[in-house]
């Protein structure tokens, strides 16, 4: 198994917000020039890592969804609703969209823009609430982390950050997972704004995940391996190191095998996958093994 990376504190969460400094930002982006190796595919540096156990698994349901989706970013699932964040490039503007799971059809919808930021990402569904972000279109910018009630779409809480995020997780202890562009450092952040400090953590597996989640203890962690093609991984959080990992195998609606391009989401005992782009968004069920249901 990996070893526990090394973390380093950036500072204290101030006046009610969380967001790094711009001399903090600068010395991260020179970390990151001096030390990552060139991407190759959907990974960059630091793959040396242990091979964790992997488990293969296929889709066995999937919806094909009935709606103007444009360029999916997330995915929420509960047993009556899908929540899907997208984004309309040419509009410059982001959506939240509510979609009854029987019917398919849109039930309520939320645009989200604020100033330059209209990406919103990767978001998780816990008690009630759903976590989203909602950066700029660029790396290394800014972004908002967005608390909005999952029932009507009311935006309750709006957290800045100094830096591009793309998907957000949270845990059962006020923690939030931010995984900035291409999920090169991950931020663990506390709340309420003022509770405790940001800190900044290397990804330990090199992969650039597009969609993460916190459950069991551990984070949920979706994107495409450069020889494994899409996978889900587990990742330990205290330590910081790759437990296992999900080789997700098949054929989406649009053709290709790419179930990890986007929106991720693990509830009960399935994984969600949403990876196309309208017209083709379809969210694929993966049953989990009888062994690892829990």
């Amino acid at each position: 198994m990996l070893r526990a990376r090394q973390t380093r504190r950036l500072g204290q969460v101030l006046i009610a917000t969380i967001c790094l400094s711009n001399t903090q930002l600068s010395r991260l982006s020179a970390e990151d020039k001096s030390g990552a190796q060139p991407a190759v595919g959907h990974e960059y540096g630091g793959n040396n890592v242990d091979e964790p156990p992997i488990f293969e698994l296929r889709p066995d349901q999937a919806w094909p969804l009935k709606i103007e989706t444009h360029h999916v970013q997330g995915l929420c699932v509960d047993a009556n609703t899908f929540w899907v964040s997208t984004v309309n490039r040419p509009q410059r503007e982001g959506w939240l969209l509510q979609i009854d799971r029987a019917t398919l059809h849109l039930q309520r919808k939320i645009r989200l823009v604020r100033r330059q930021q209209y990406h919103p990402g990767g978001m998780q569904l816990r008690g009630g609430k759903i976590w989203l972000p909602l950066a700029e279109y660029r790396p290394r910018s800014t972004a908002t982390l967005l608390q909005i009630d999952a029932a009507n779409l009311t935006i309750e809480q709006a957290l800045p950050i100094n830096d591009h995020v793309g998907a957000v997780a949270v845990d059962t202890q006020n923690r939030l997972y931010a995984a900035n562009w291409d999920s090169r450092v991950f931020y663990v952040l506390q709340r309420p704004p003022g509770s405790g400090a940001i800190k900044q953590v290397a990804n330990p597996t090199g992969v650039a995940y597009q969609d993460i989640e916190w459950h069991d203890g551990y984070l949920y962690a979706s994107g495409k391996h450069r020889r494994l093609g899409p996978v889900v991984d587990v990742i330990d959080t205290d330590a910081w190191r790759l437990l296992k990992r999900y080789r997700l195998k098949g054929e989406v609606r649009s053709g290709g095998h790419n179930f990890s391009r986007e929106g991720f989401c693990k509830a009960g005992a399935y994984f969600y996958l949403l990876p196309e782009d309208g017209p083709h968004s379809t969210v694929y069920r993966f049953p989990l093994p009888a062994a690892e249901k829990r």
